[in-house]
């Protein structure tokens, strides 16, 4: 890795080199189909897996002002598929399906390209920032589909079957944040996400073309009250936000859609003085109205279960020797 200031310029350039190897022992029970016979196994055969790829990524910051800059990357991504993607054949319980594995899929490659304009003050920090990474051979699963369109539902356990294949994606998007110091007790911040993501290979589940698991488009709303000092405690502070997630129907006959929701979480802390050493405490309460909701990307959902609700927490941070 190299860091090149030049002027107004601030280059910068990585590689990194990649060797994986998997030793698979041979295995006759994995894959076994309890739907047509305890007896008639799937078995897997001893077989060494090499891969290897080299990635990196060059960007570089043209600071237009003083507190004004405008940054710019390309990289390249590598993944290797992992074993459990090779050779999964059985019930996933946690995802309610019947997952089925391909031996026969090749690493993940991709290019992503990001750019974004920055502002940094003393009292105002703000970001906007553009994404597009594609990808060649993605890894994703897929239900597996009668002639009719039905989807194949597995015999013994009444779970639909889904196996991994690849294709070409796109994930593109745009995010933002600004944080502002509004007075010297006040500072206020809003962070925005917004991606989509598509199957380039063609349509999938439903005539669409949506790639699974892409998160629904959210925003955050957030203020802070903060001091130098409250009496005995040090760096004292309360805070609120609220964070706006957008239903999410982007999707195809393989995901459920999700409705929208709202969570608002506070929390409050501050610092305490003990034999010269600085003790920091924590609280909060995550989720304060203990709303309903469920997220689009749990795992959870297919079985209509409500992601966590009500959370408080405490936190002590407490610092040994110099």
């Amino acid at each position: 890795m190299e860091d090149l200031p030049v002027g107004k310029f601030d280059f910068t350039v990585g590689v990194r080199g990649d060797q994986t190897e998997y030793n698979i022992q041979q295995g006759n029970t994995l894959g076994i189909d309890y739907s047509i016979g305890s007896t008639t196994a799937r078995p897997v055969a001893a077989q060494t897996l090499h891969y290897s790829a080299l990635s990196g990524a060059a960007g570089g910051v043209y600071h237009i002002t003083d507190p004004l800059a405008f940054a710019v990357n390309v990289g390249r991504g590598y993944r290797n598929p992992v074993p459990f993607e090779l050779f999964a054949y059985g019930v996933h319980e946690g995802a309610g399906v019947f997952q089925i594995g391909n031996p026969n899929l090749t690493p993940e490659t991709s290019i992503d390209t990001d750019a974004a304009l920055r502002w940094a003050s003393p009292r105002v920090k703000a970001e906007i920032g553009v994404f597009r990474n594609y990808i060649h051979d993605y890894i994703y699963g897929q239900f597996l589909q009668n002639p009719d369109g039905s989807q194949i539902i597995n015999q013994a356990s009444g779970l639909p079957e889904v196996s991994e294949t690849q294709g070409d994606a796109t994930i593109k998007g745009f995010d933002g944040a600004i944080a502002v110091a509004a007075t010297n007790w006040l500072s206020l911040k809003t962070v925005y996400n917004d991606v989509r993501g598509y199957n380039d290979s063609g349509t999938t589940d439903n005539n669409t073309n949506y790639l699974p698991h892409v998160p629904a488009d959210n925003i955050l709303f957030g203020a802070d009250i903060h001091e130098k000092s409250l009496g005995e405690i040090l760096n004292p502070y309360f805070g609120v936000d609220e964070k706006l997630t957008a239903a999410q129907a982007r999707t195809n006959a393989s995901e459920i859609p999700t409705a929208g929701y709202a969570l608002t979480d506070v929390h409050i802390g501050g610092e305490f003085l003990v034999m010269s050493n600085r003790i920091t405490v924590d609280a909060g309460i995550n989720n304060l109205l203990n709303q309903g909701y469920i997220d689009y990307n749990s795992i959870l959902k297919e079985f209509n279960i409500q992601d966590p609700g009500r959370n408080v927490y405490v936190k002590f941070s407490v610092p040994f020797g110099s």
